[in-house]
């Protein structure tokens, strides 16, 4: 069993430092050995938060307060749903922040009806809370306008069933409030309709990979990249899947596929790096550091991964090198 001291000791001075991917690596190290370590979970969940990985943040902080629903299944009168989401420390000033947090992250995957009930509950221990009453009165507004345009798809829909065009905006607008299971339907009604359709096609892949379906995902994608092999995008959607099933060598093999003049480049270089440190890959992870170095020498976060991966091969002298290089810059 690995030993998860080193990565528990985390000063202050390091958190304010280190890049936020070094970070969730260290936390999911610690939660690979203490999966119920909450404080680690809540660290986790807001890095990936700050990493703009909003939906997996979501994952983390929903295992600390289990009040996570999909908007298919939201019911006002859910007796079920209200017991879930009652907690003994409510008061506690940590976890009101938490829950405000969280409501934050909602509101940003557009998940509005659950924003509104975590607002809700930190308007009940501080009803002069500020932030929350500004965040609910933004959900609640967007939520709105979100039931309003489905609604109209629906009576557009009514007239021209089998209008491709807005089925896949509705599919696409319901994808966005993370109803994937309805986006799904929508998705899979317009191939029948028209079976060549790609962006459905990819689409559909995403739904898929959102409901944890990850071999169908891949399946999608597949179906796509048998027309146009370096679609950049759907690369980066099929390594992700990969990487849900535990195969990352297949993952990274996916993820090297994807041409340096994408735009996407950069947050699939970082993806591939972790996945190499996963599996020891040092020398082949620092090879992919430097070349986002080539990119942005000028960025502190990369030389302080690099730091880190020399610190584990015990290159005392490089990891030096490279501190030296974050002292340059700032």
């Amino acid at each position: 069993m690995m030993n998860s001291k080193p990565y528990l000791e985390i000063d202050n001075a390091l958190i304010e430092r280190i890049n936020c991917m070094e970070l969730i690596y260290r936390y999911s190290n610690v939660l690979d050995v203490d999966p119920k370590n909450a404080m680690r979970l809540i660290d986790k969940g807001l890095q990936l938060h700050d990493s703009k990985k909003y939906n997996e943040a979501l994952d983390e902080l929903g295992k600390v307060f289990p009040m996570e629903y999909h908007y298919d299944d939201y019911d006002e009168n859910d007796e079920k749903y209200e017991k879930e989401f009652e907690c003994e420390d409510d008061h506690d000033e940590a976890i009101v922040n938490i829950i405000r947090w969280k409501g934050y992250i909602l509101y940003a995957v557009n998940k509005y009806h659950a924003a509104v009930k975590h607002y809700d509950r930190v308007l009940e221990a501080i009803p002069d809370d500020l932030a929350s009453q500004i965040g609910k009165k933004c959900a609640l507004e967007a939520s709105k306008k979100a039931i309003k345009t489905l609604e109209y798809y629906d009576q557009l829909l009514a007239v021209e069933p089998i209008n491709t065009q807005i089925l896949f905006a509705k599919g696409e607008l319901l994808s966005r409030l993370g109803s994937y299971k309805k986006s799904l339907k929508c998705y899979e009604r317009i191939l029948e309709i028209e079976p060549t359709h790609i962006q459905a096609t990819i689409s559909k892949g995403y739904a898929l990979n959102n409901l944890k379906q990850f071999k169908e995902a891949v399946k999608c994608y597949d179906r796509v990249l048998a027309k146009n092999h370096s679609n950049a995008k759907v690369l980066g959607y099929k390594g992700t899947a990969l990487q849900n099933l535990n195969m990352k060598q297949e993952a990274i093999e996916c993820f090297e596929k994807i041409q340096t003049s994408e735009s996407n480049y950069e947050s699939i270089l970082l993806k591939k790096i972790m996945l190499l440190l996963d599996i020891n890959r040092y020398k082949d992870a620092i090879e992919c550091v430097d070349k986002l170095i080539d990119i942005n020498s000028n960025d502190v976060n990369i030389w302080i991964i690099k730091s880190n991966i020399w610190m584990r091969l015990k290159r005392y002298d490089q990891m030096l090198k490279c501190l030296d290089e974050v002292l340059v810059i700032n």
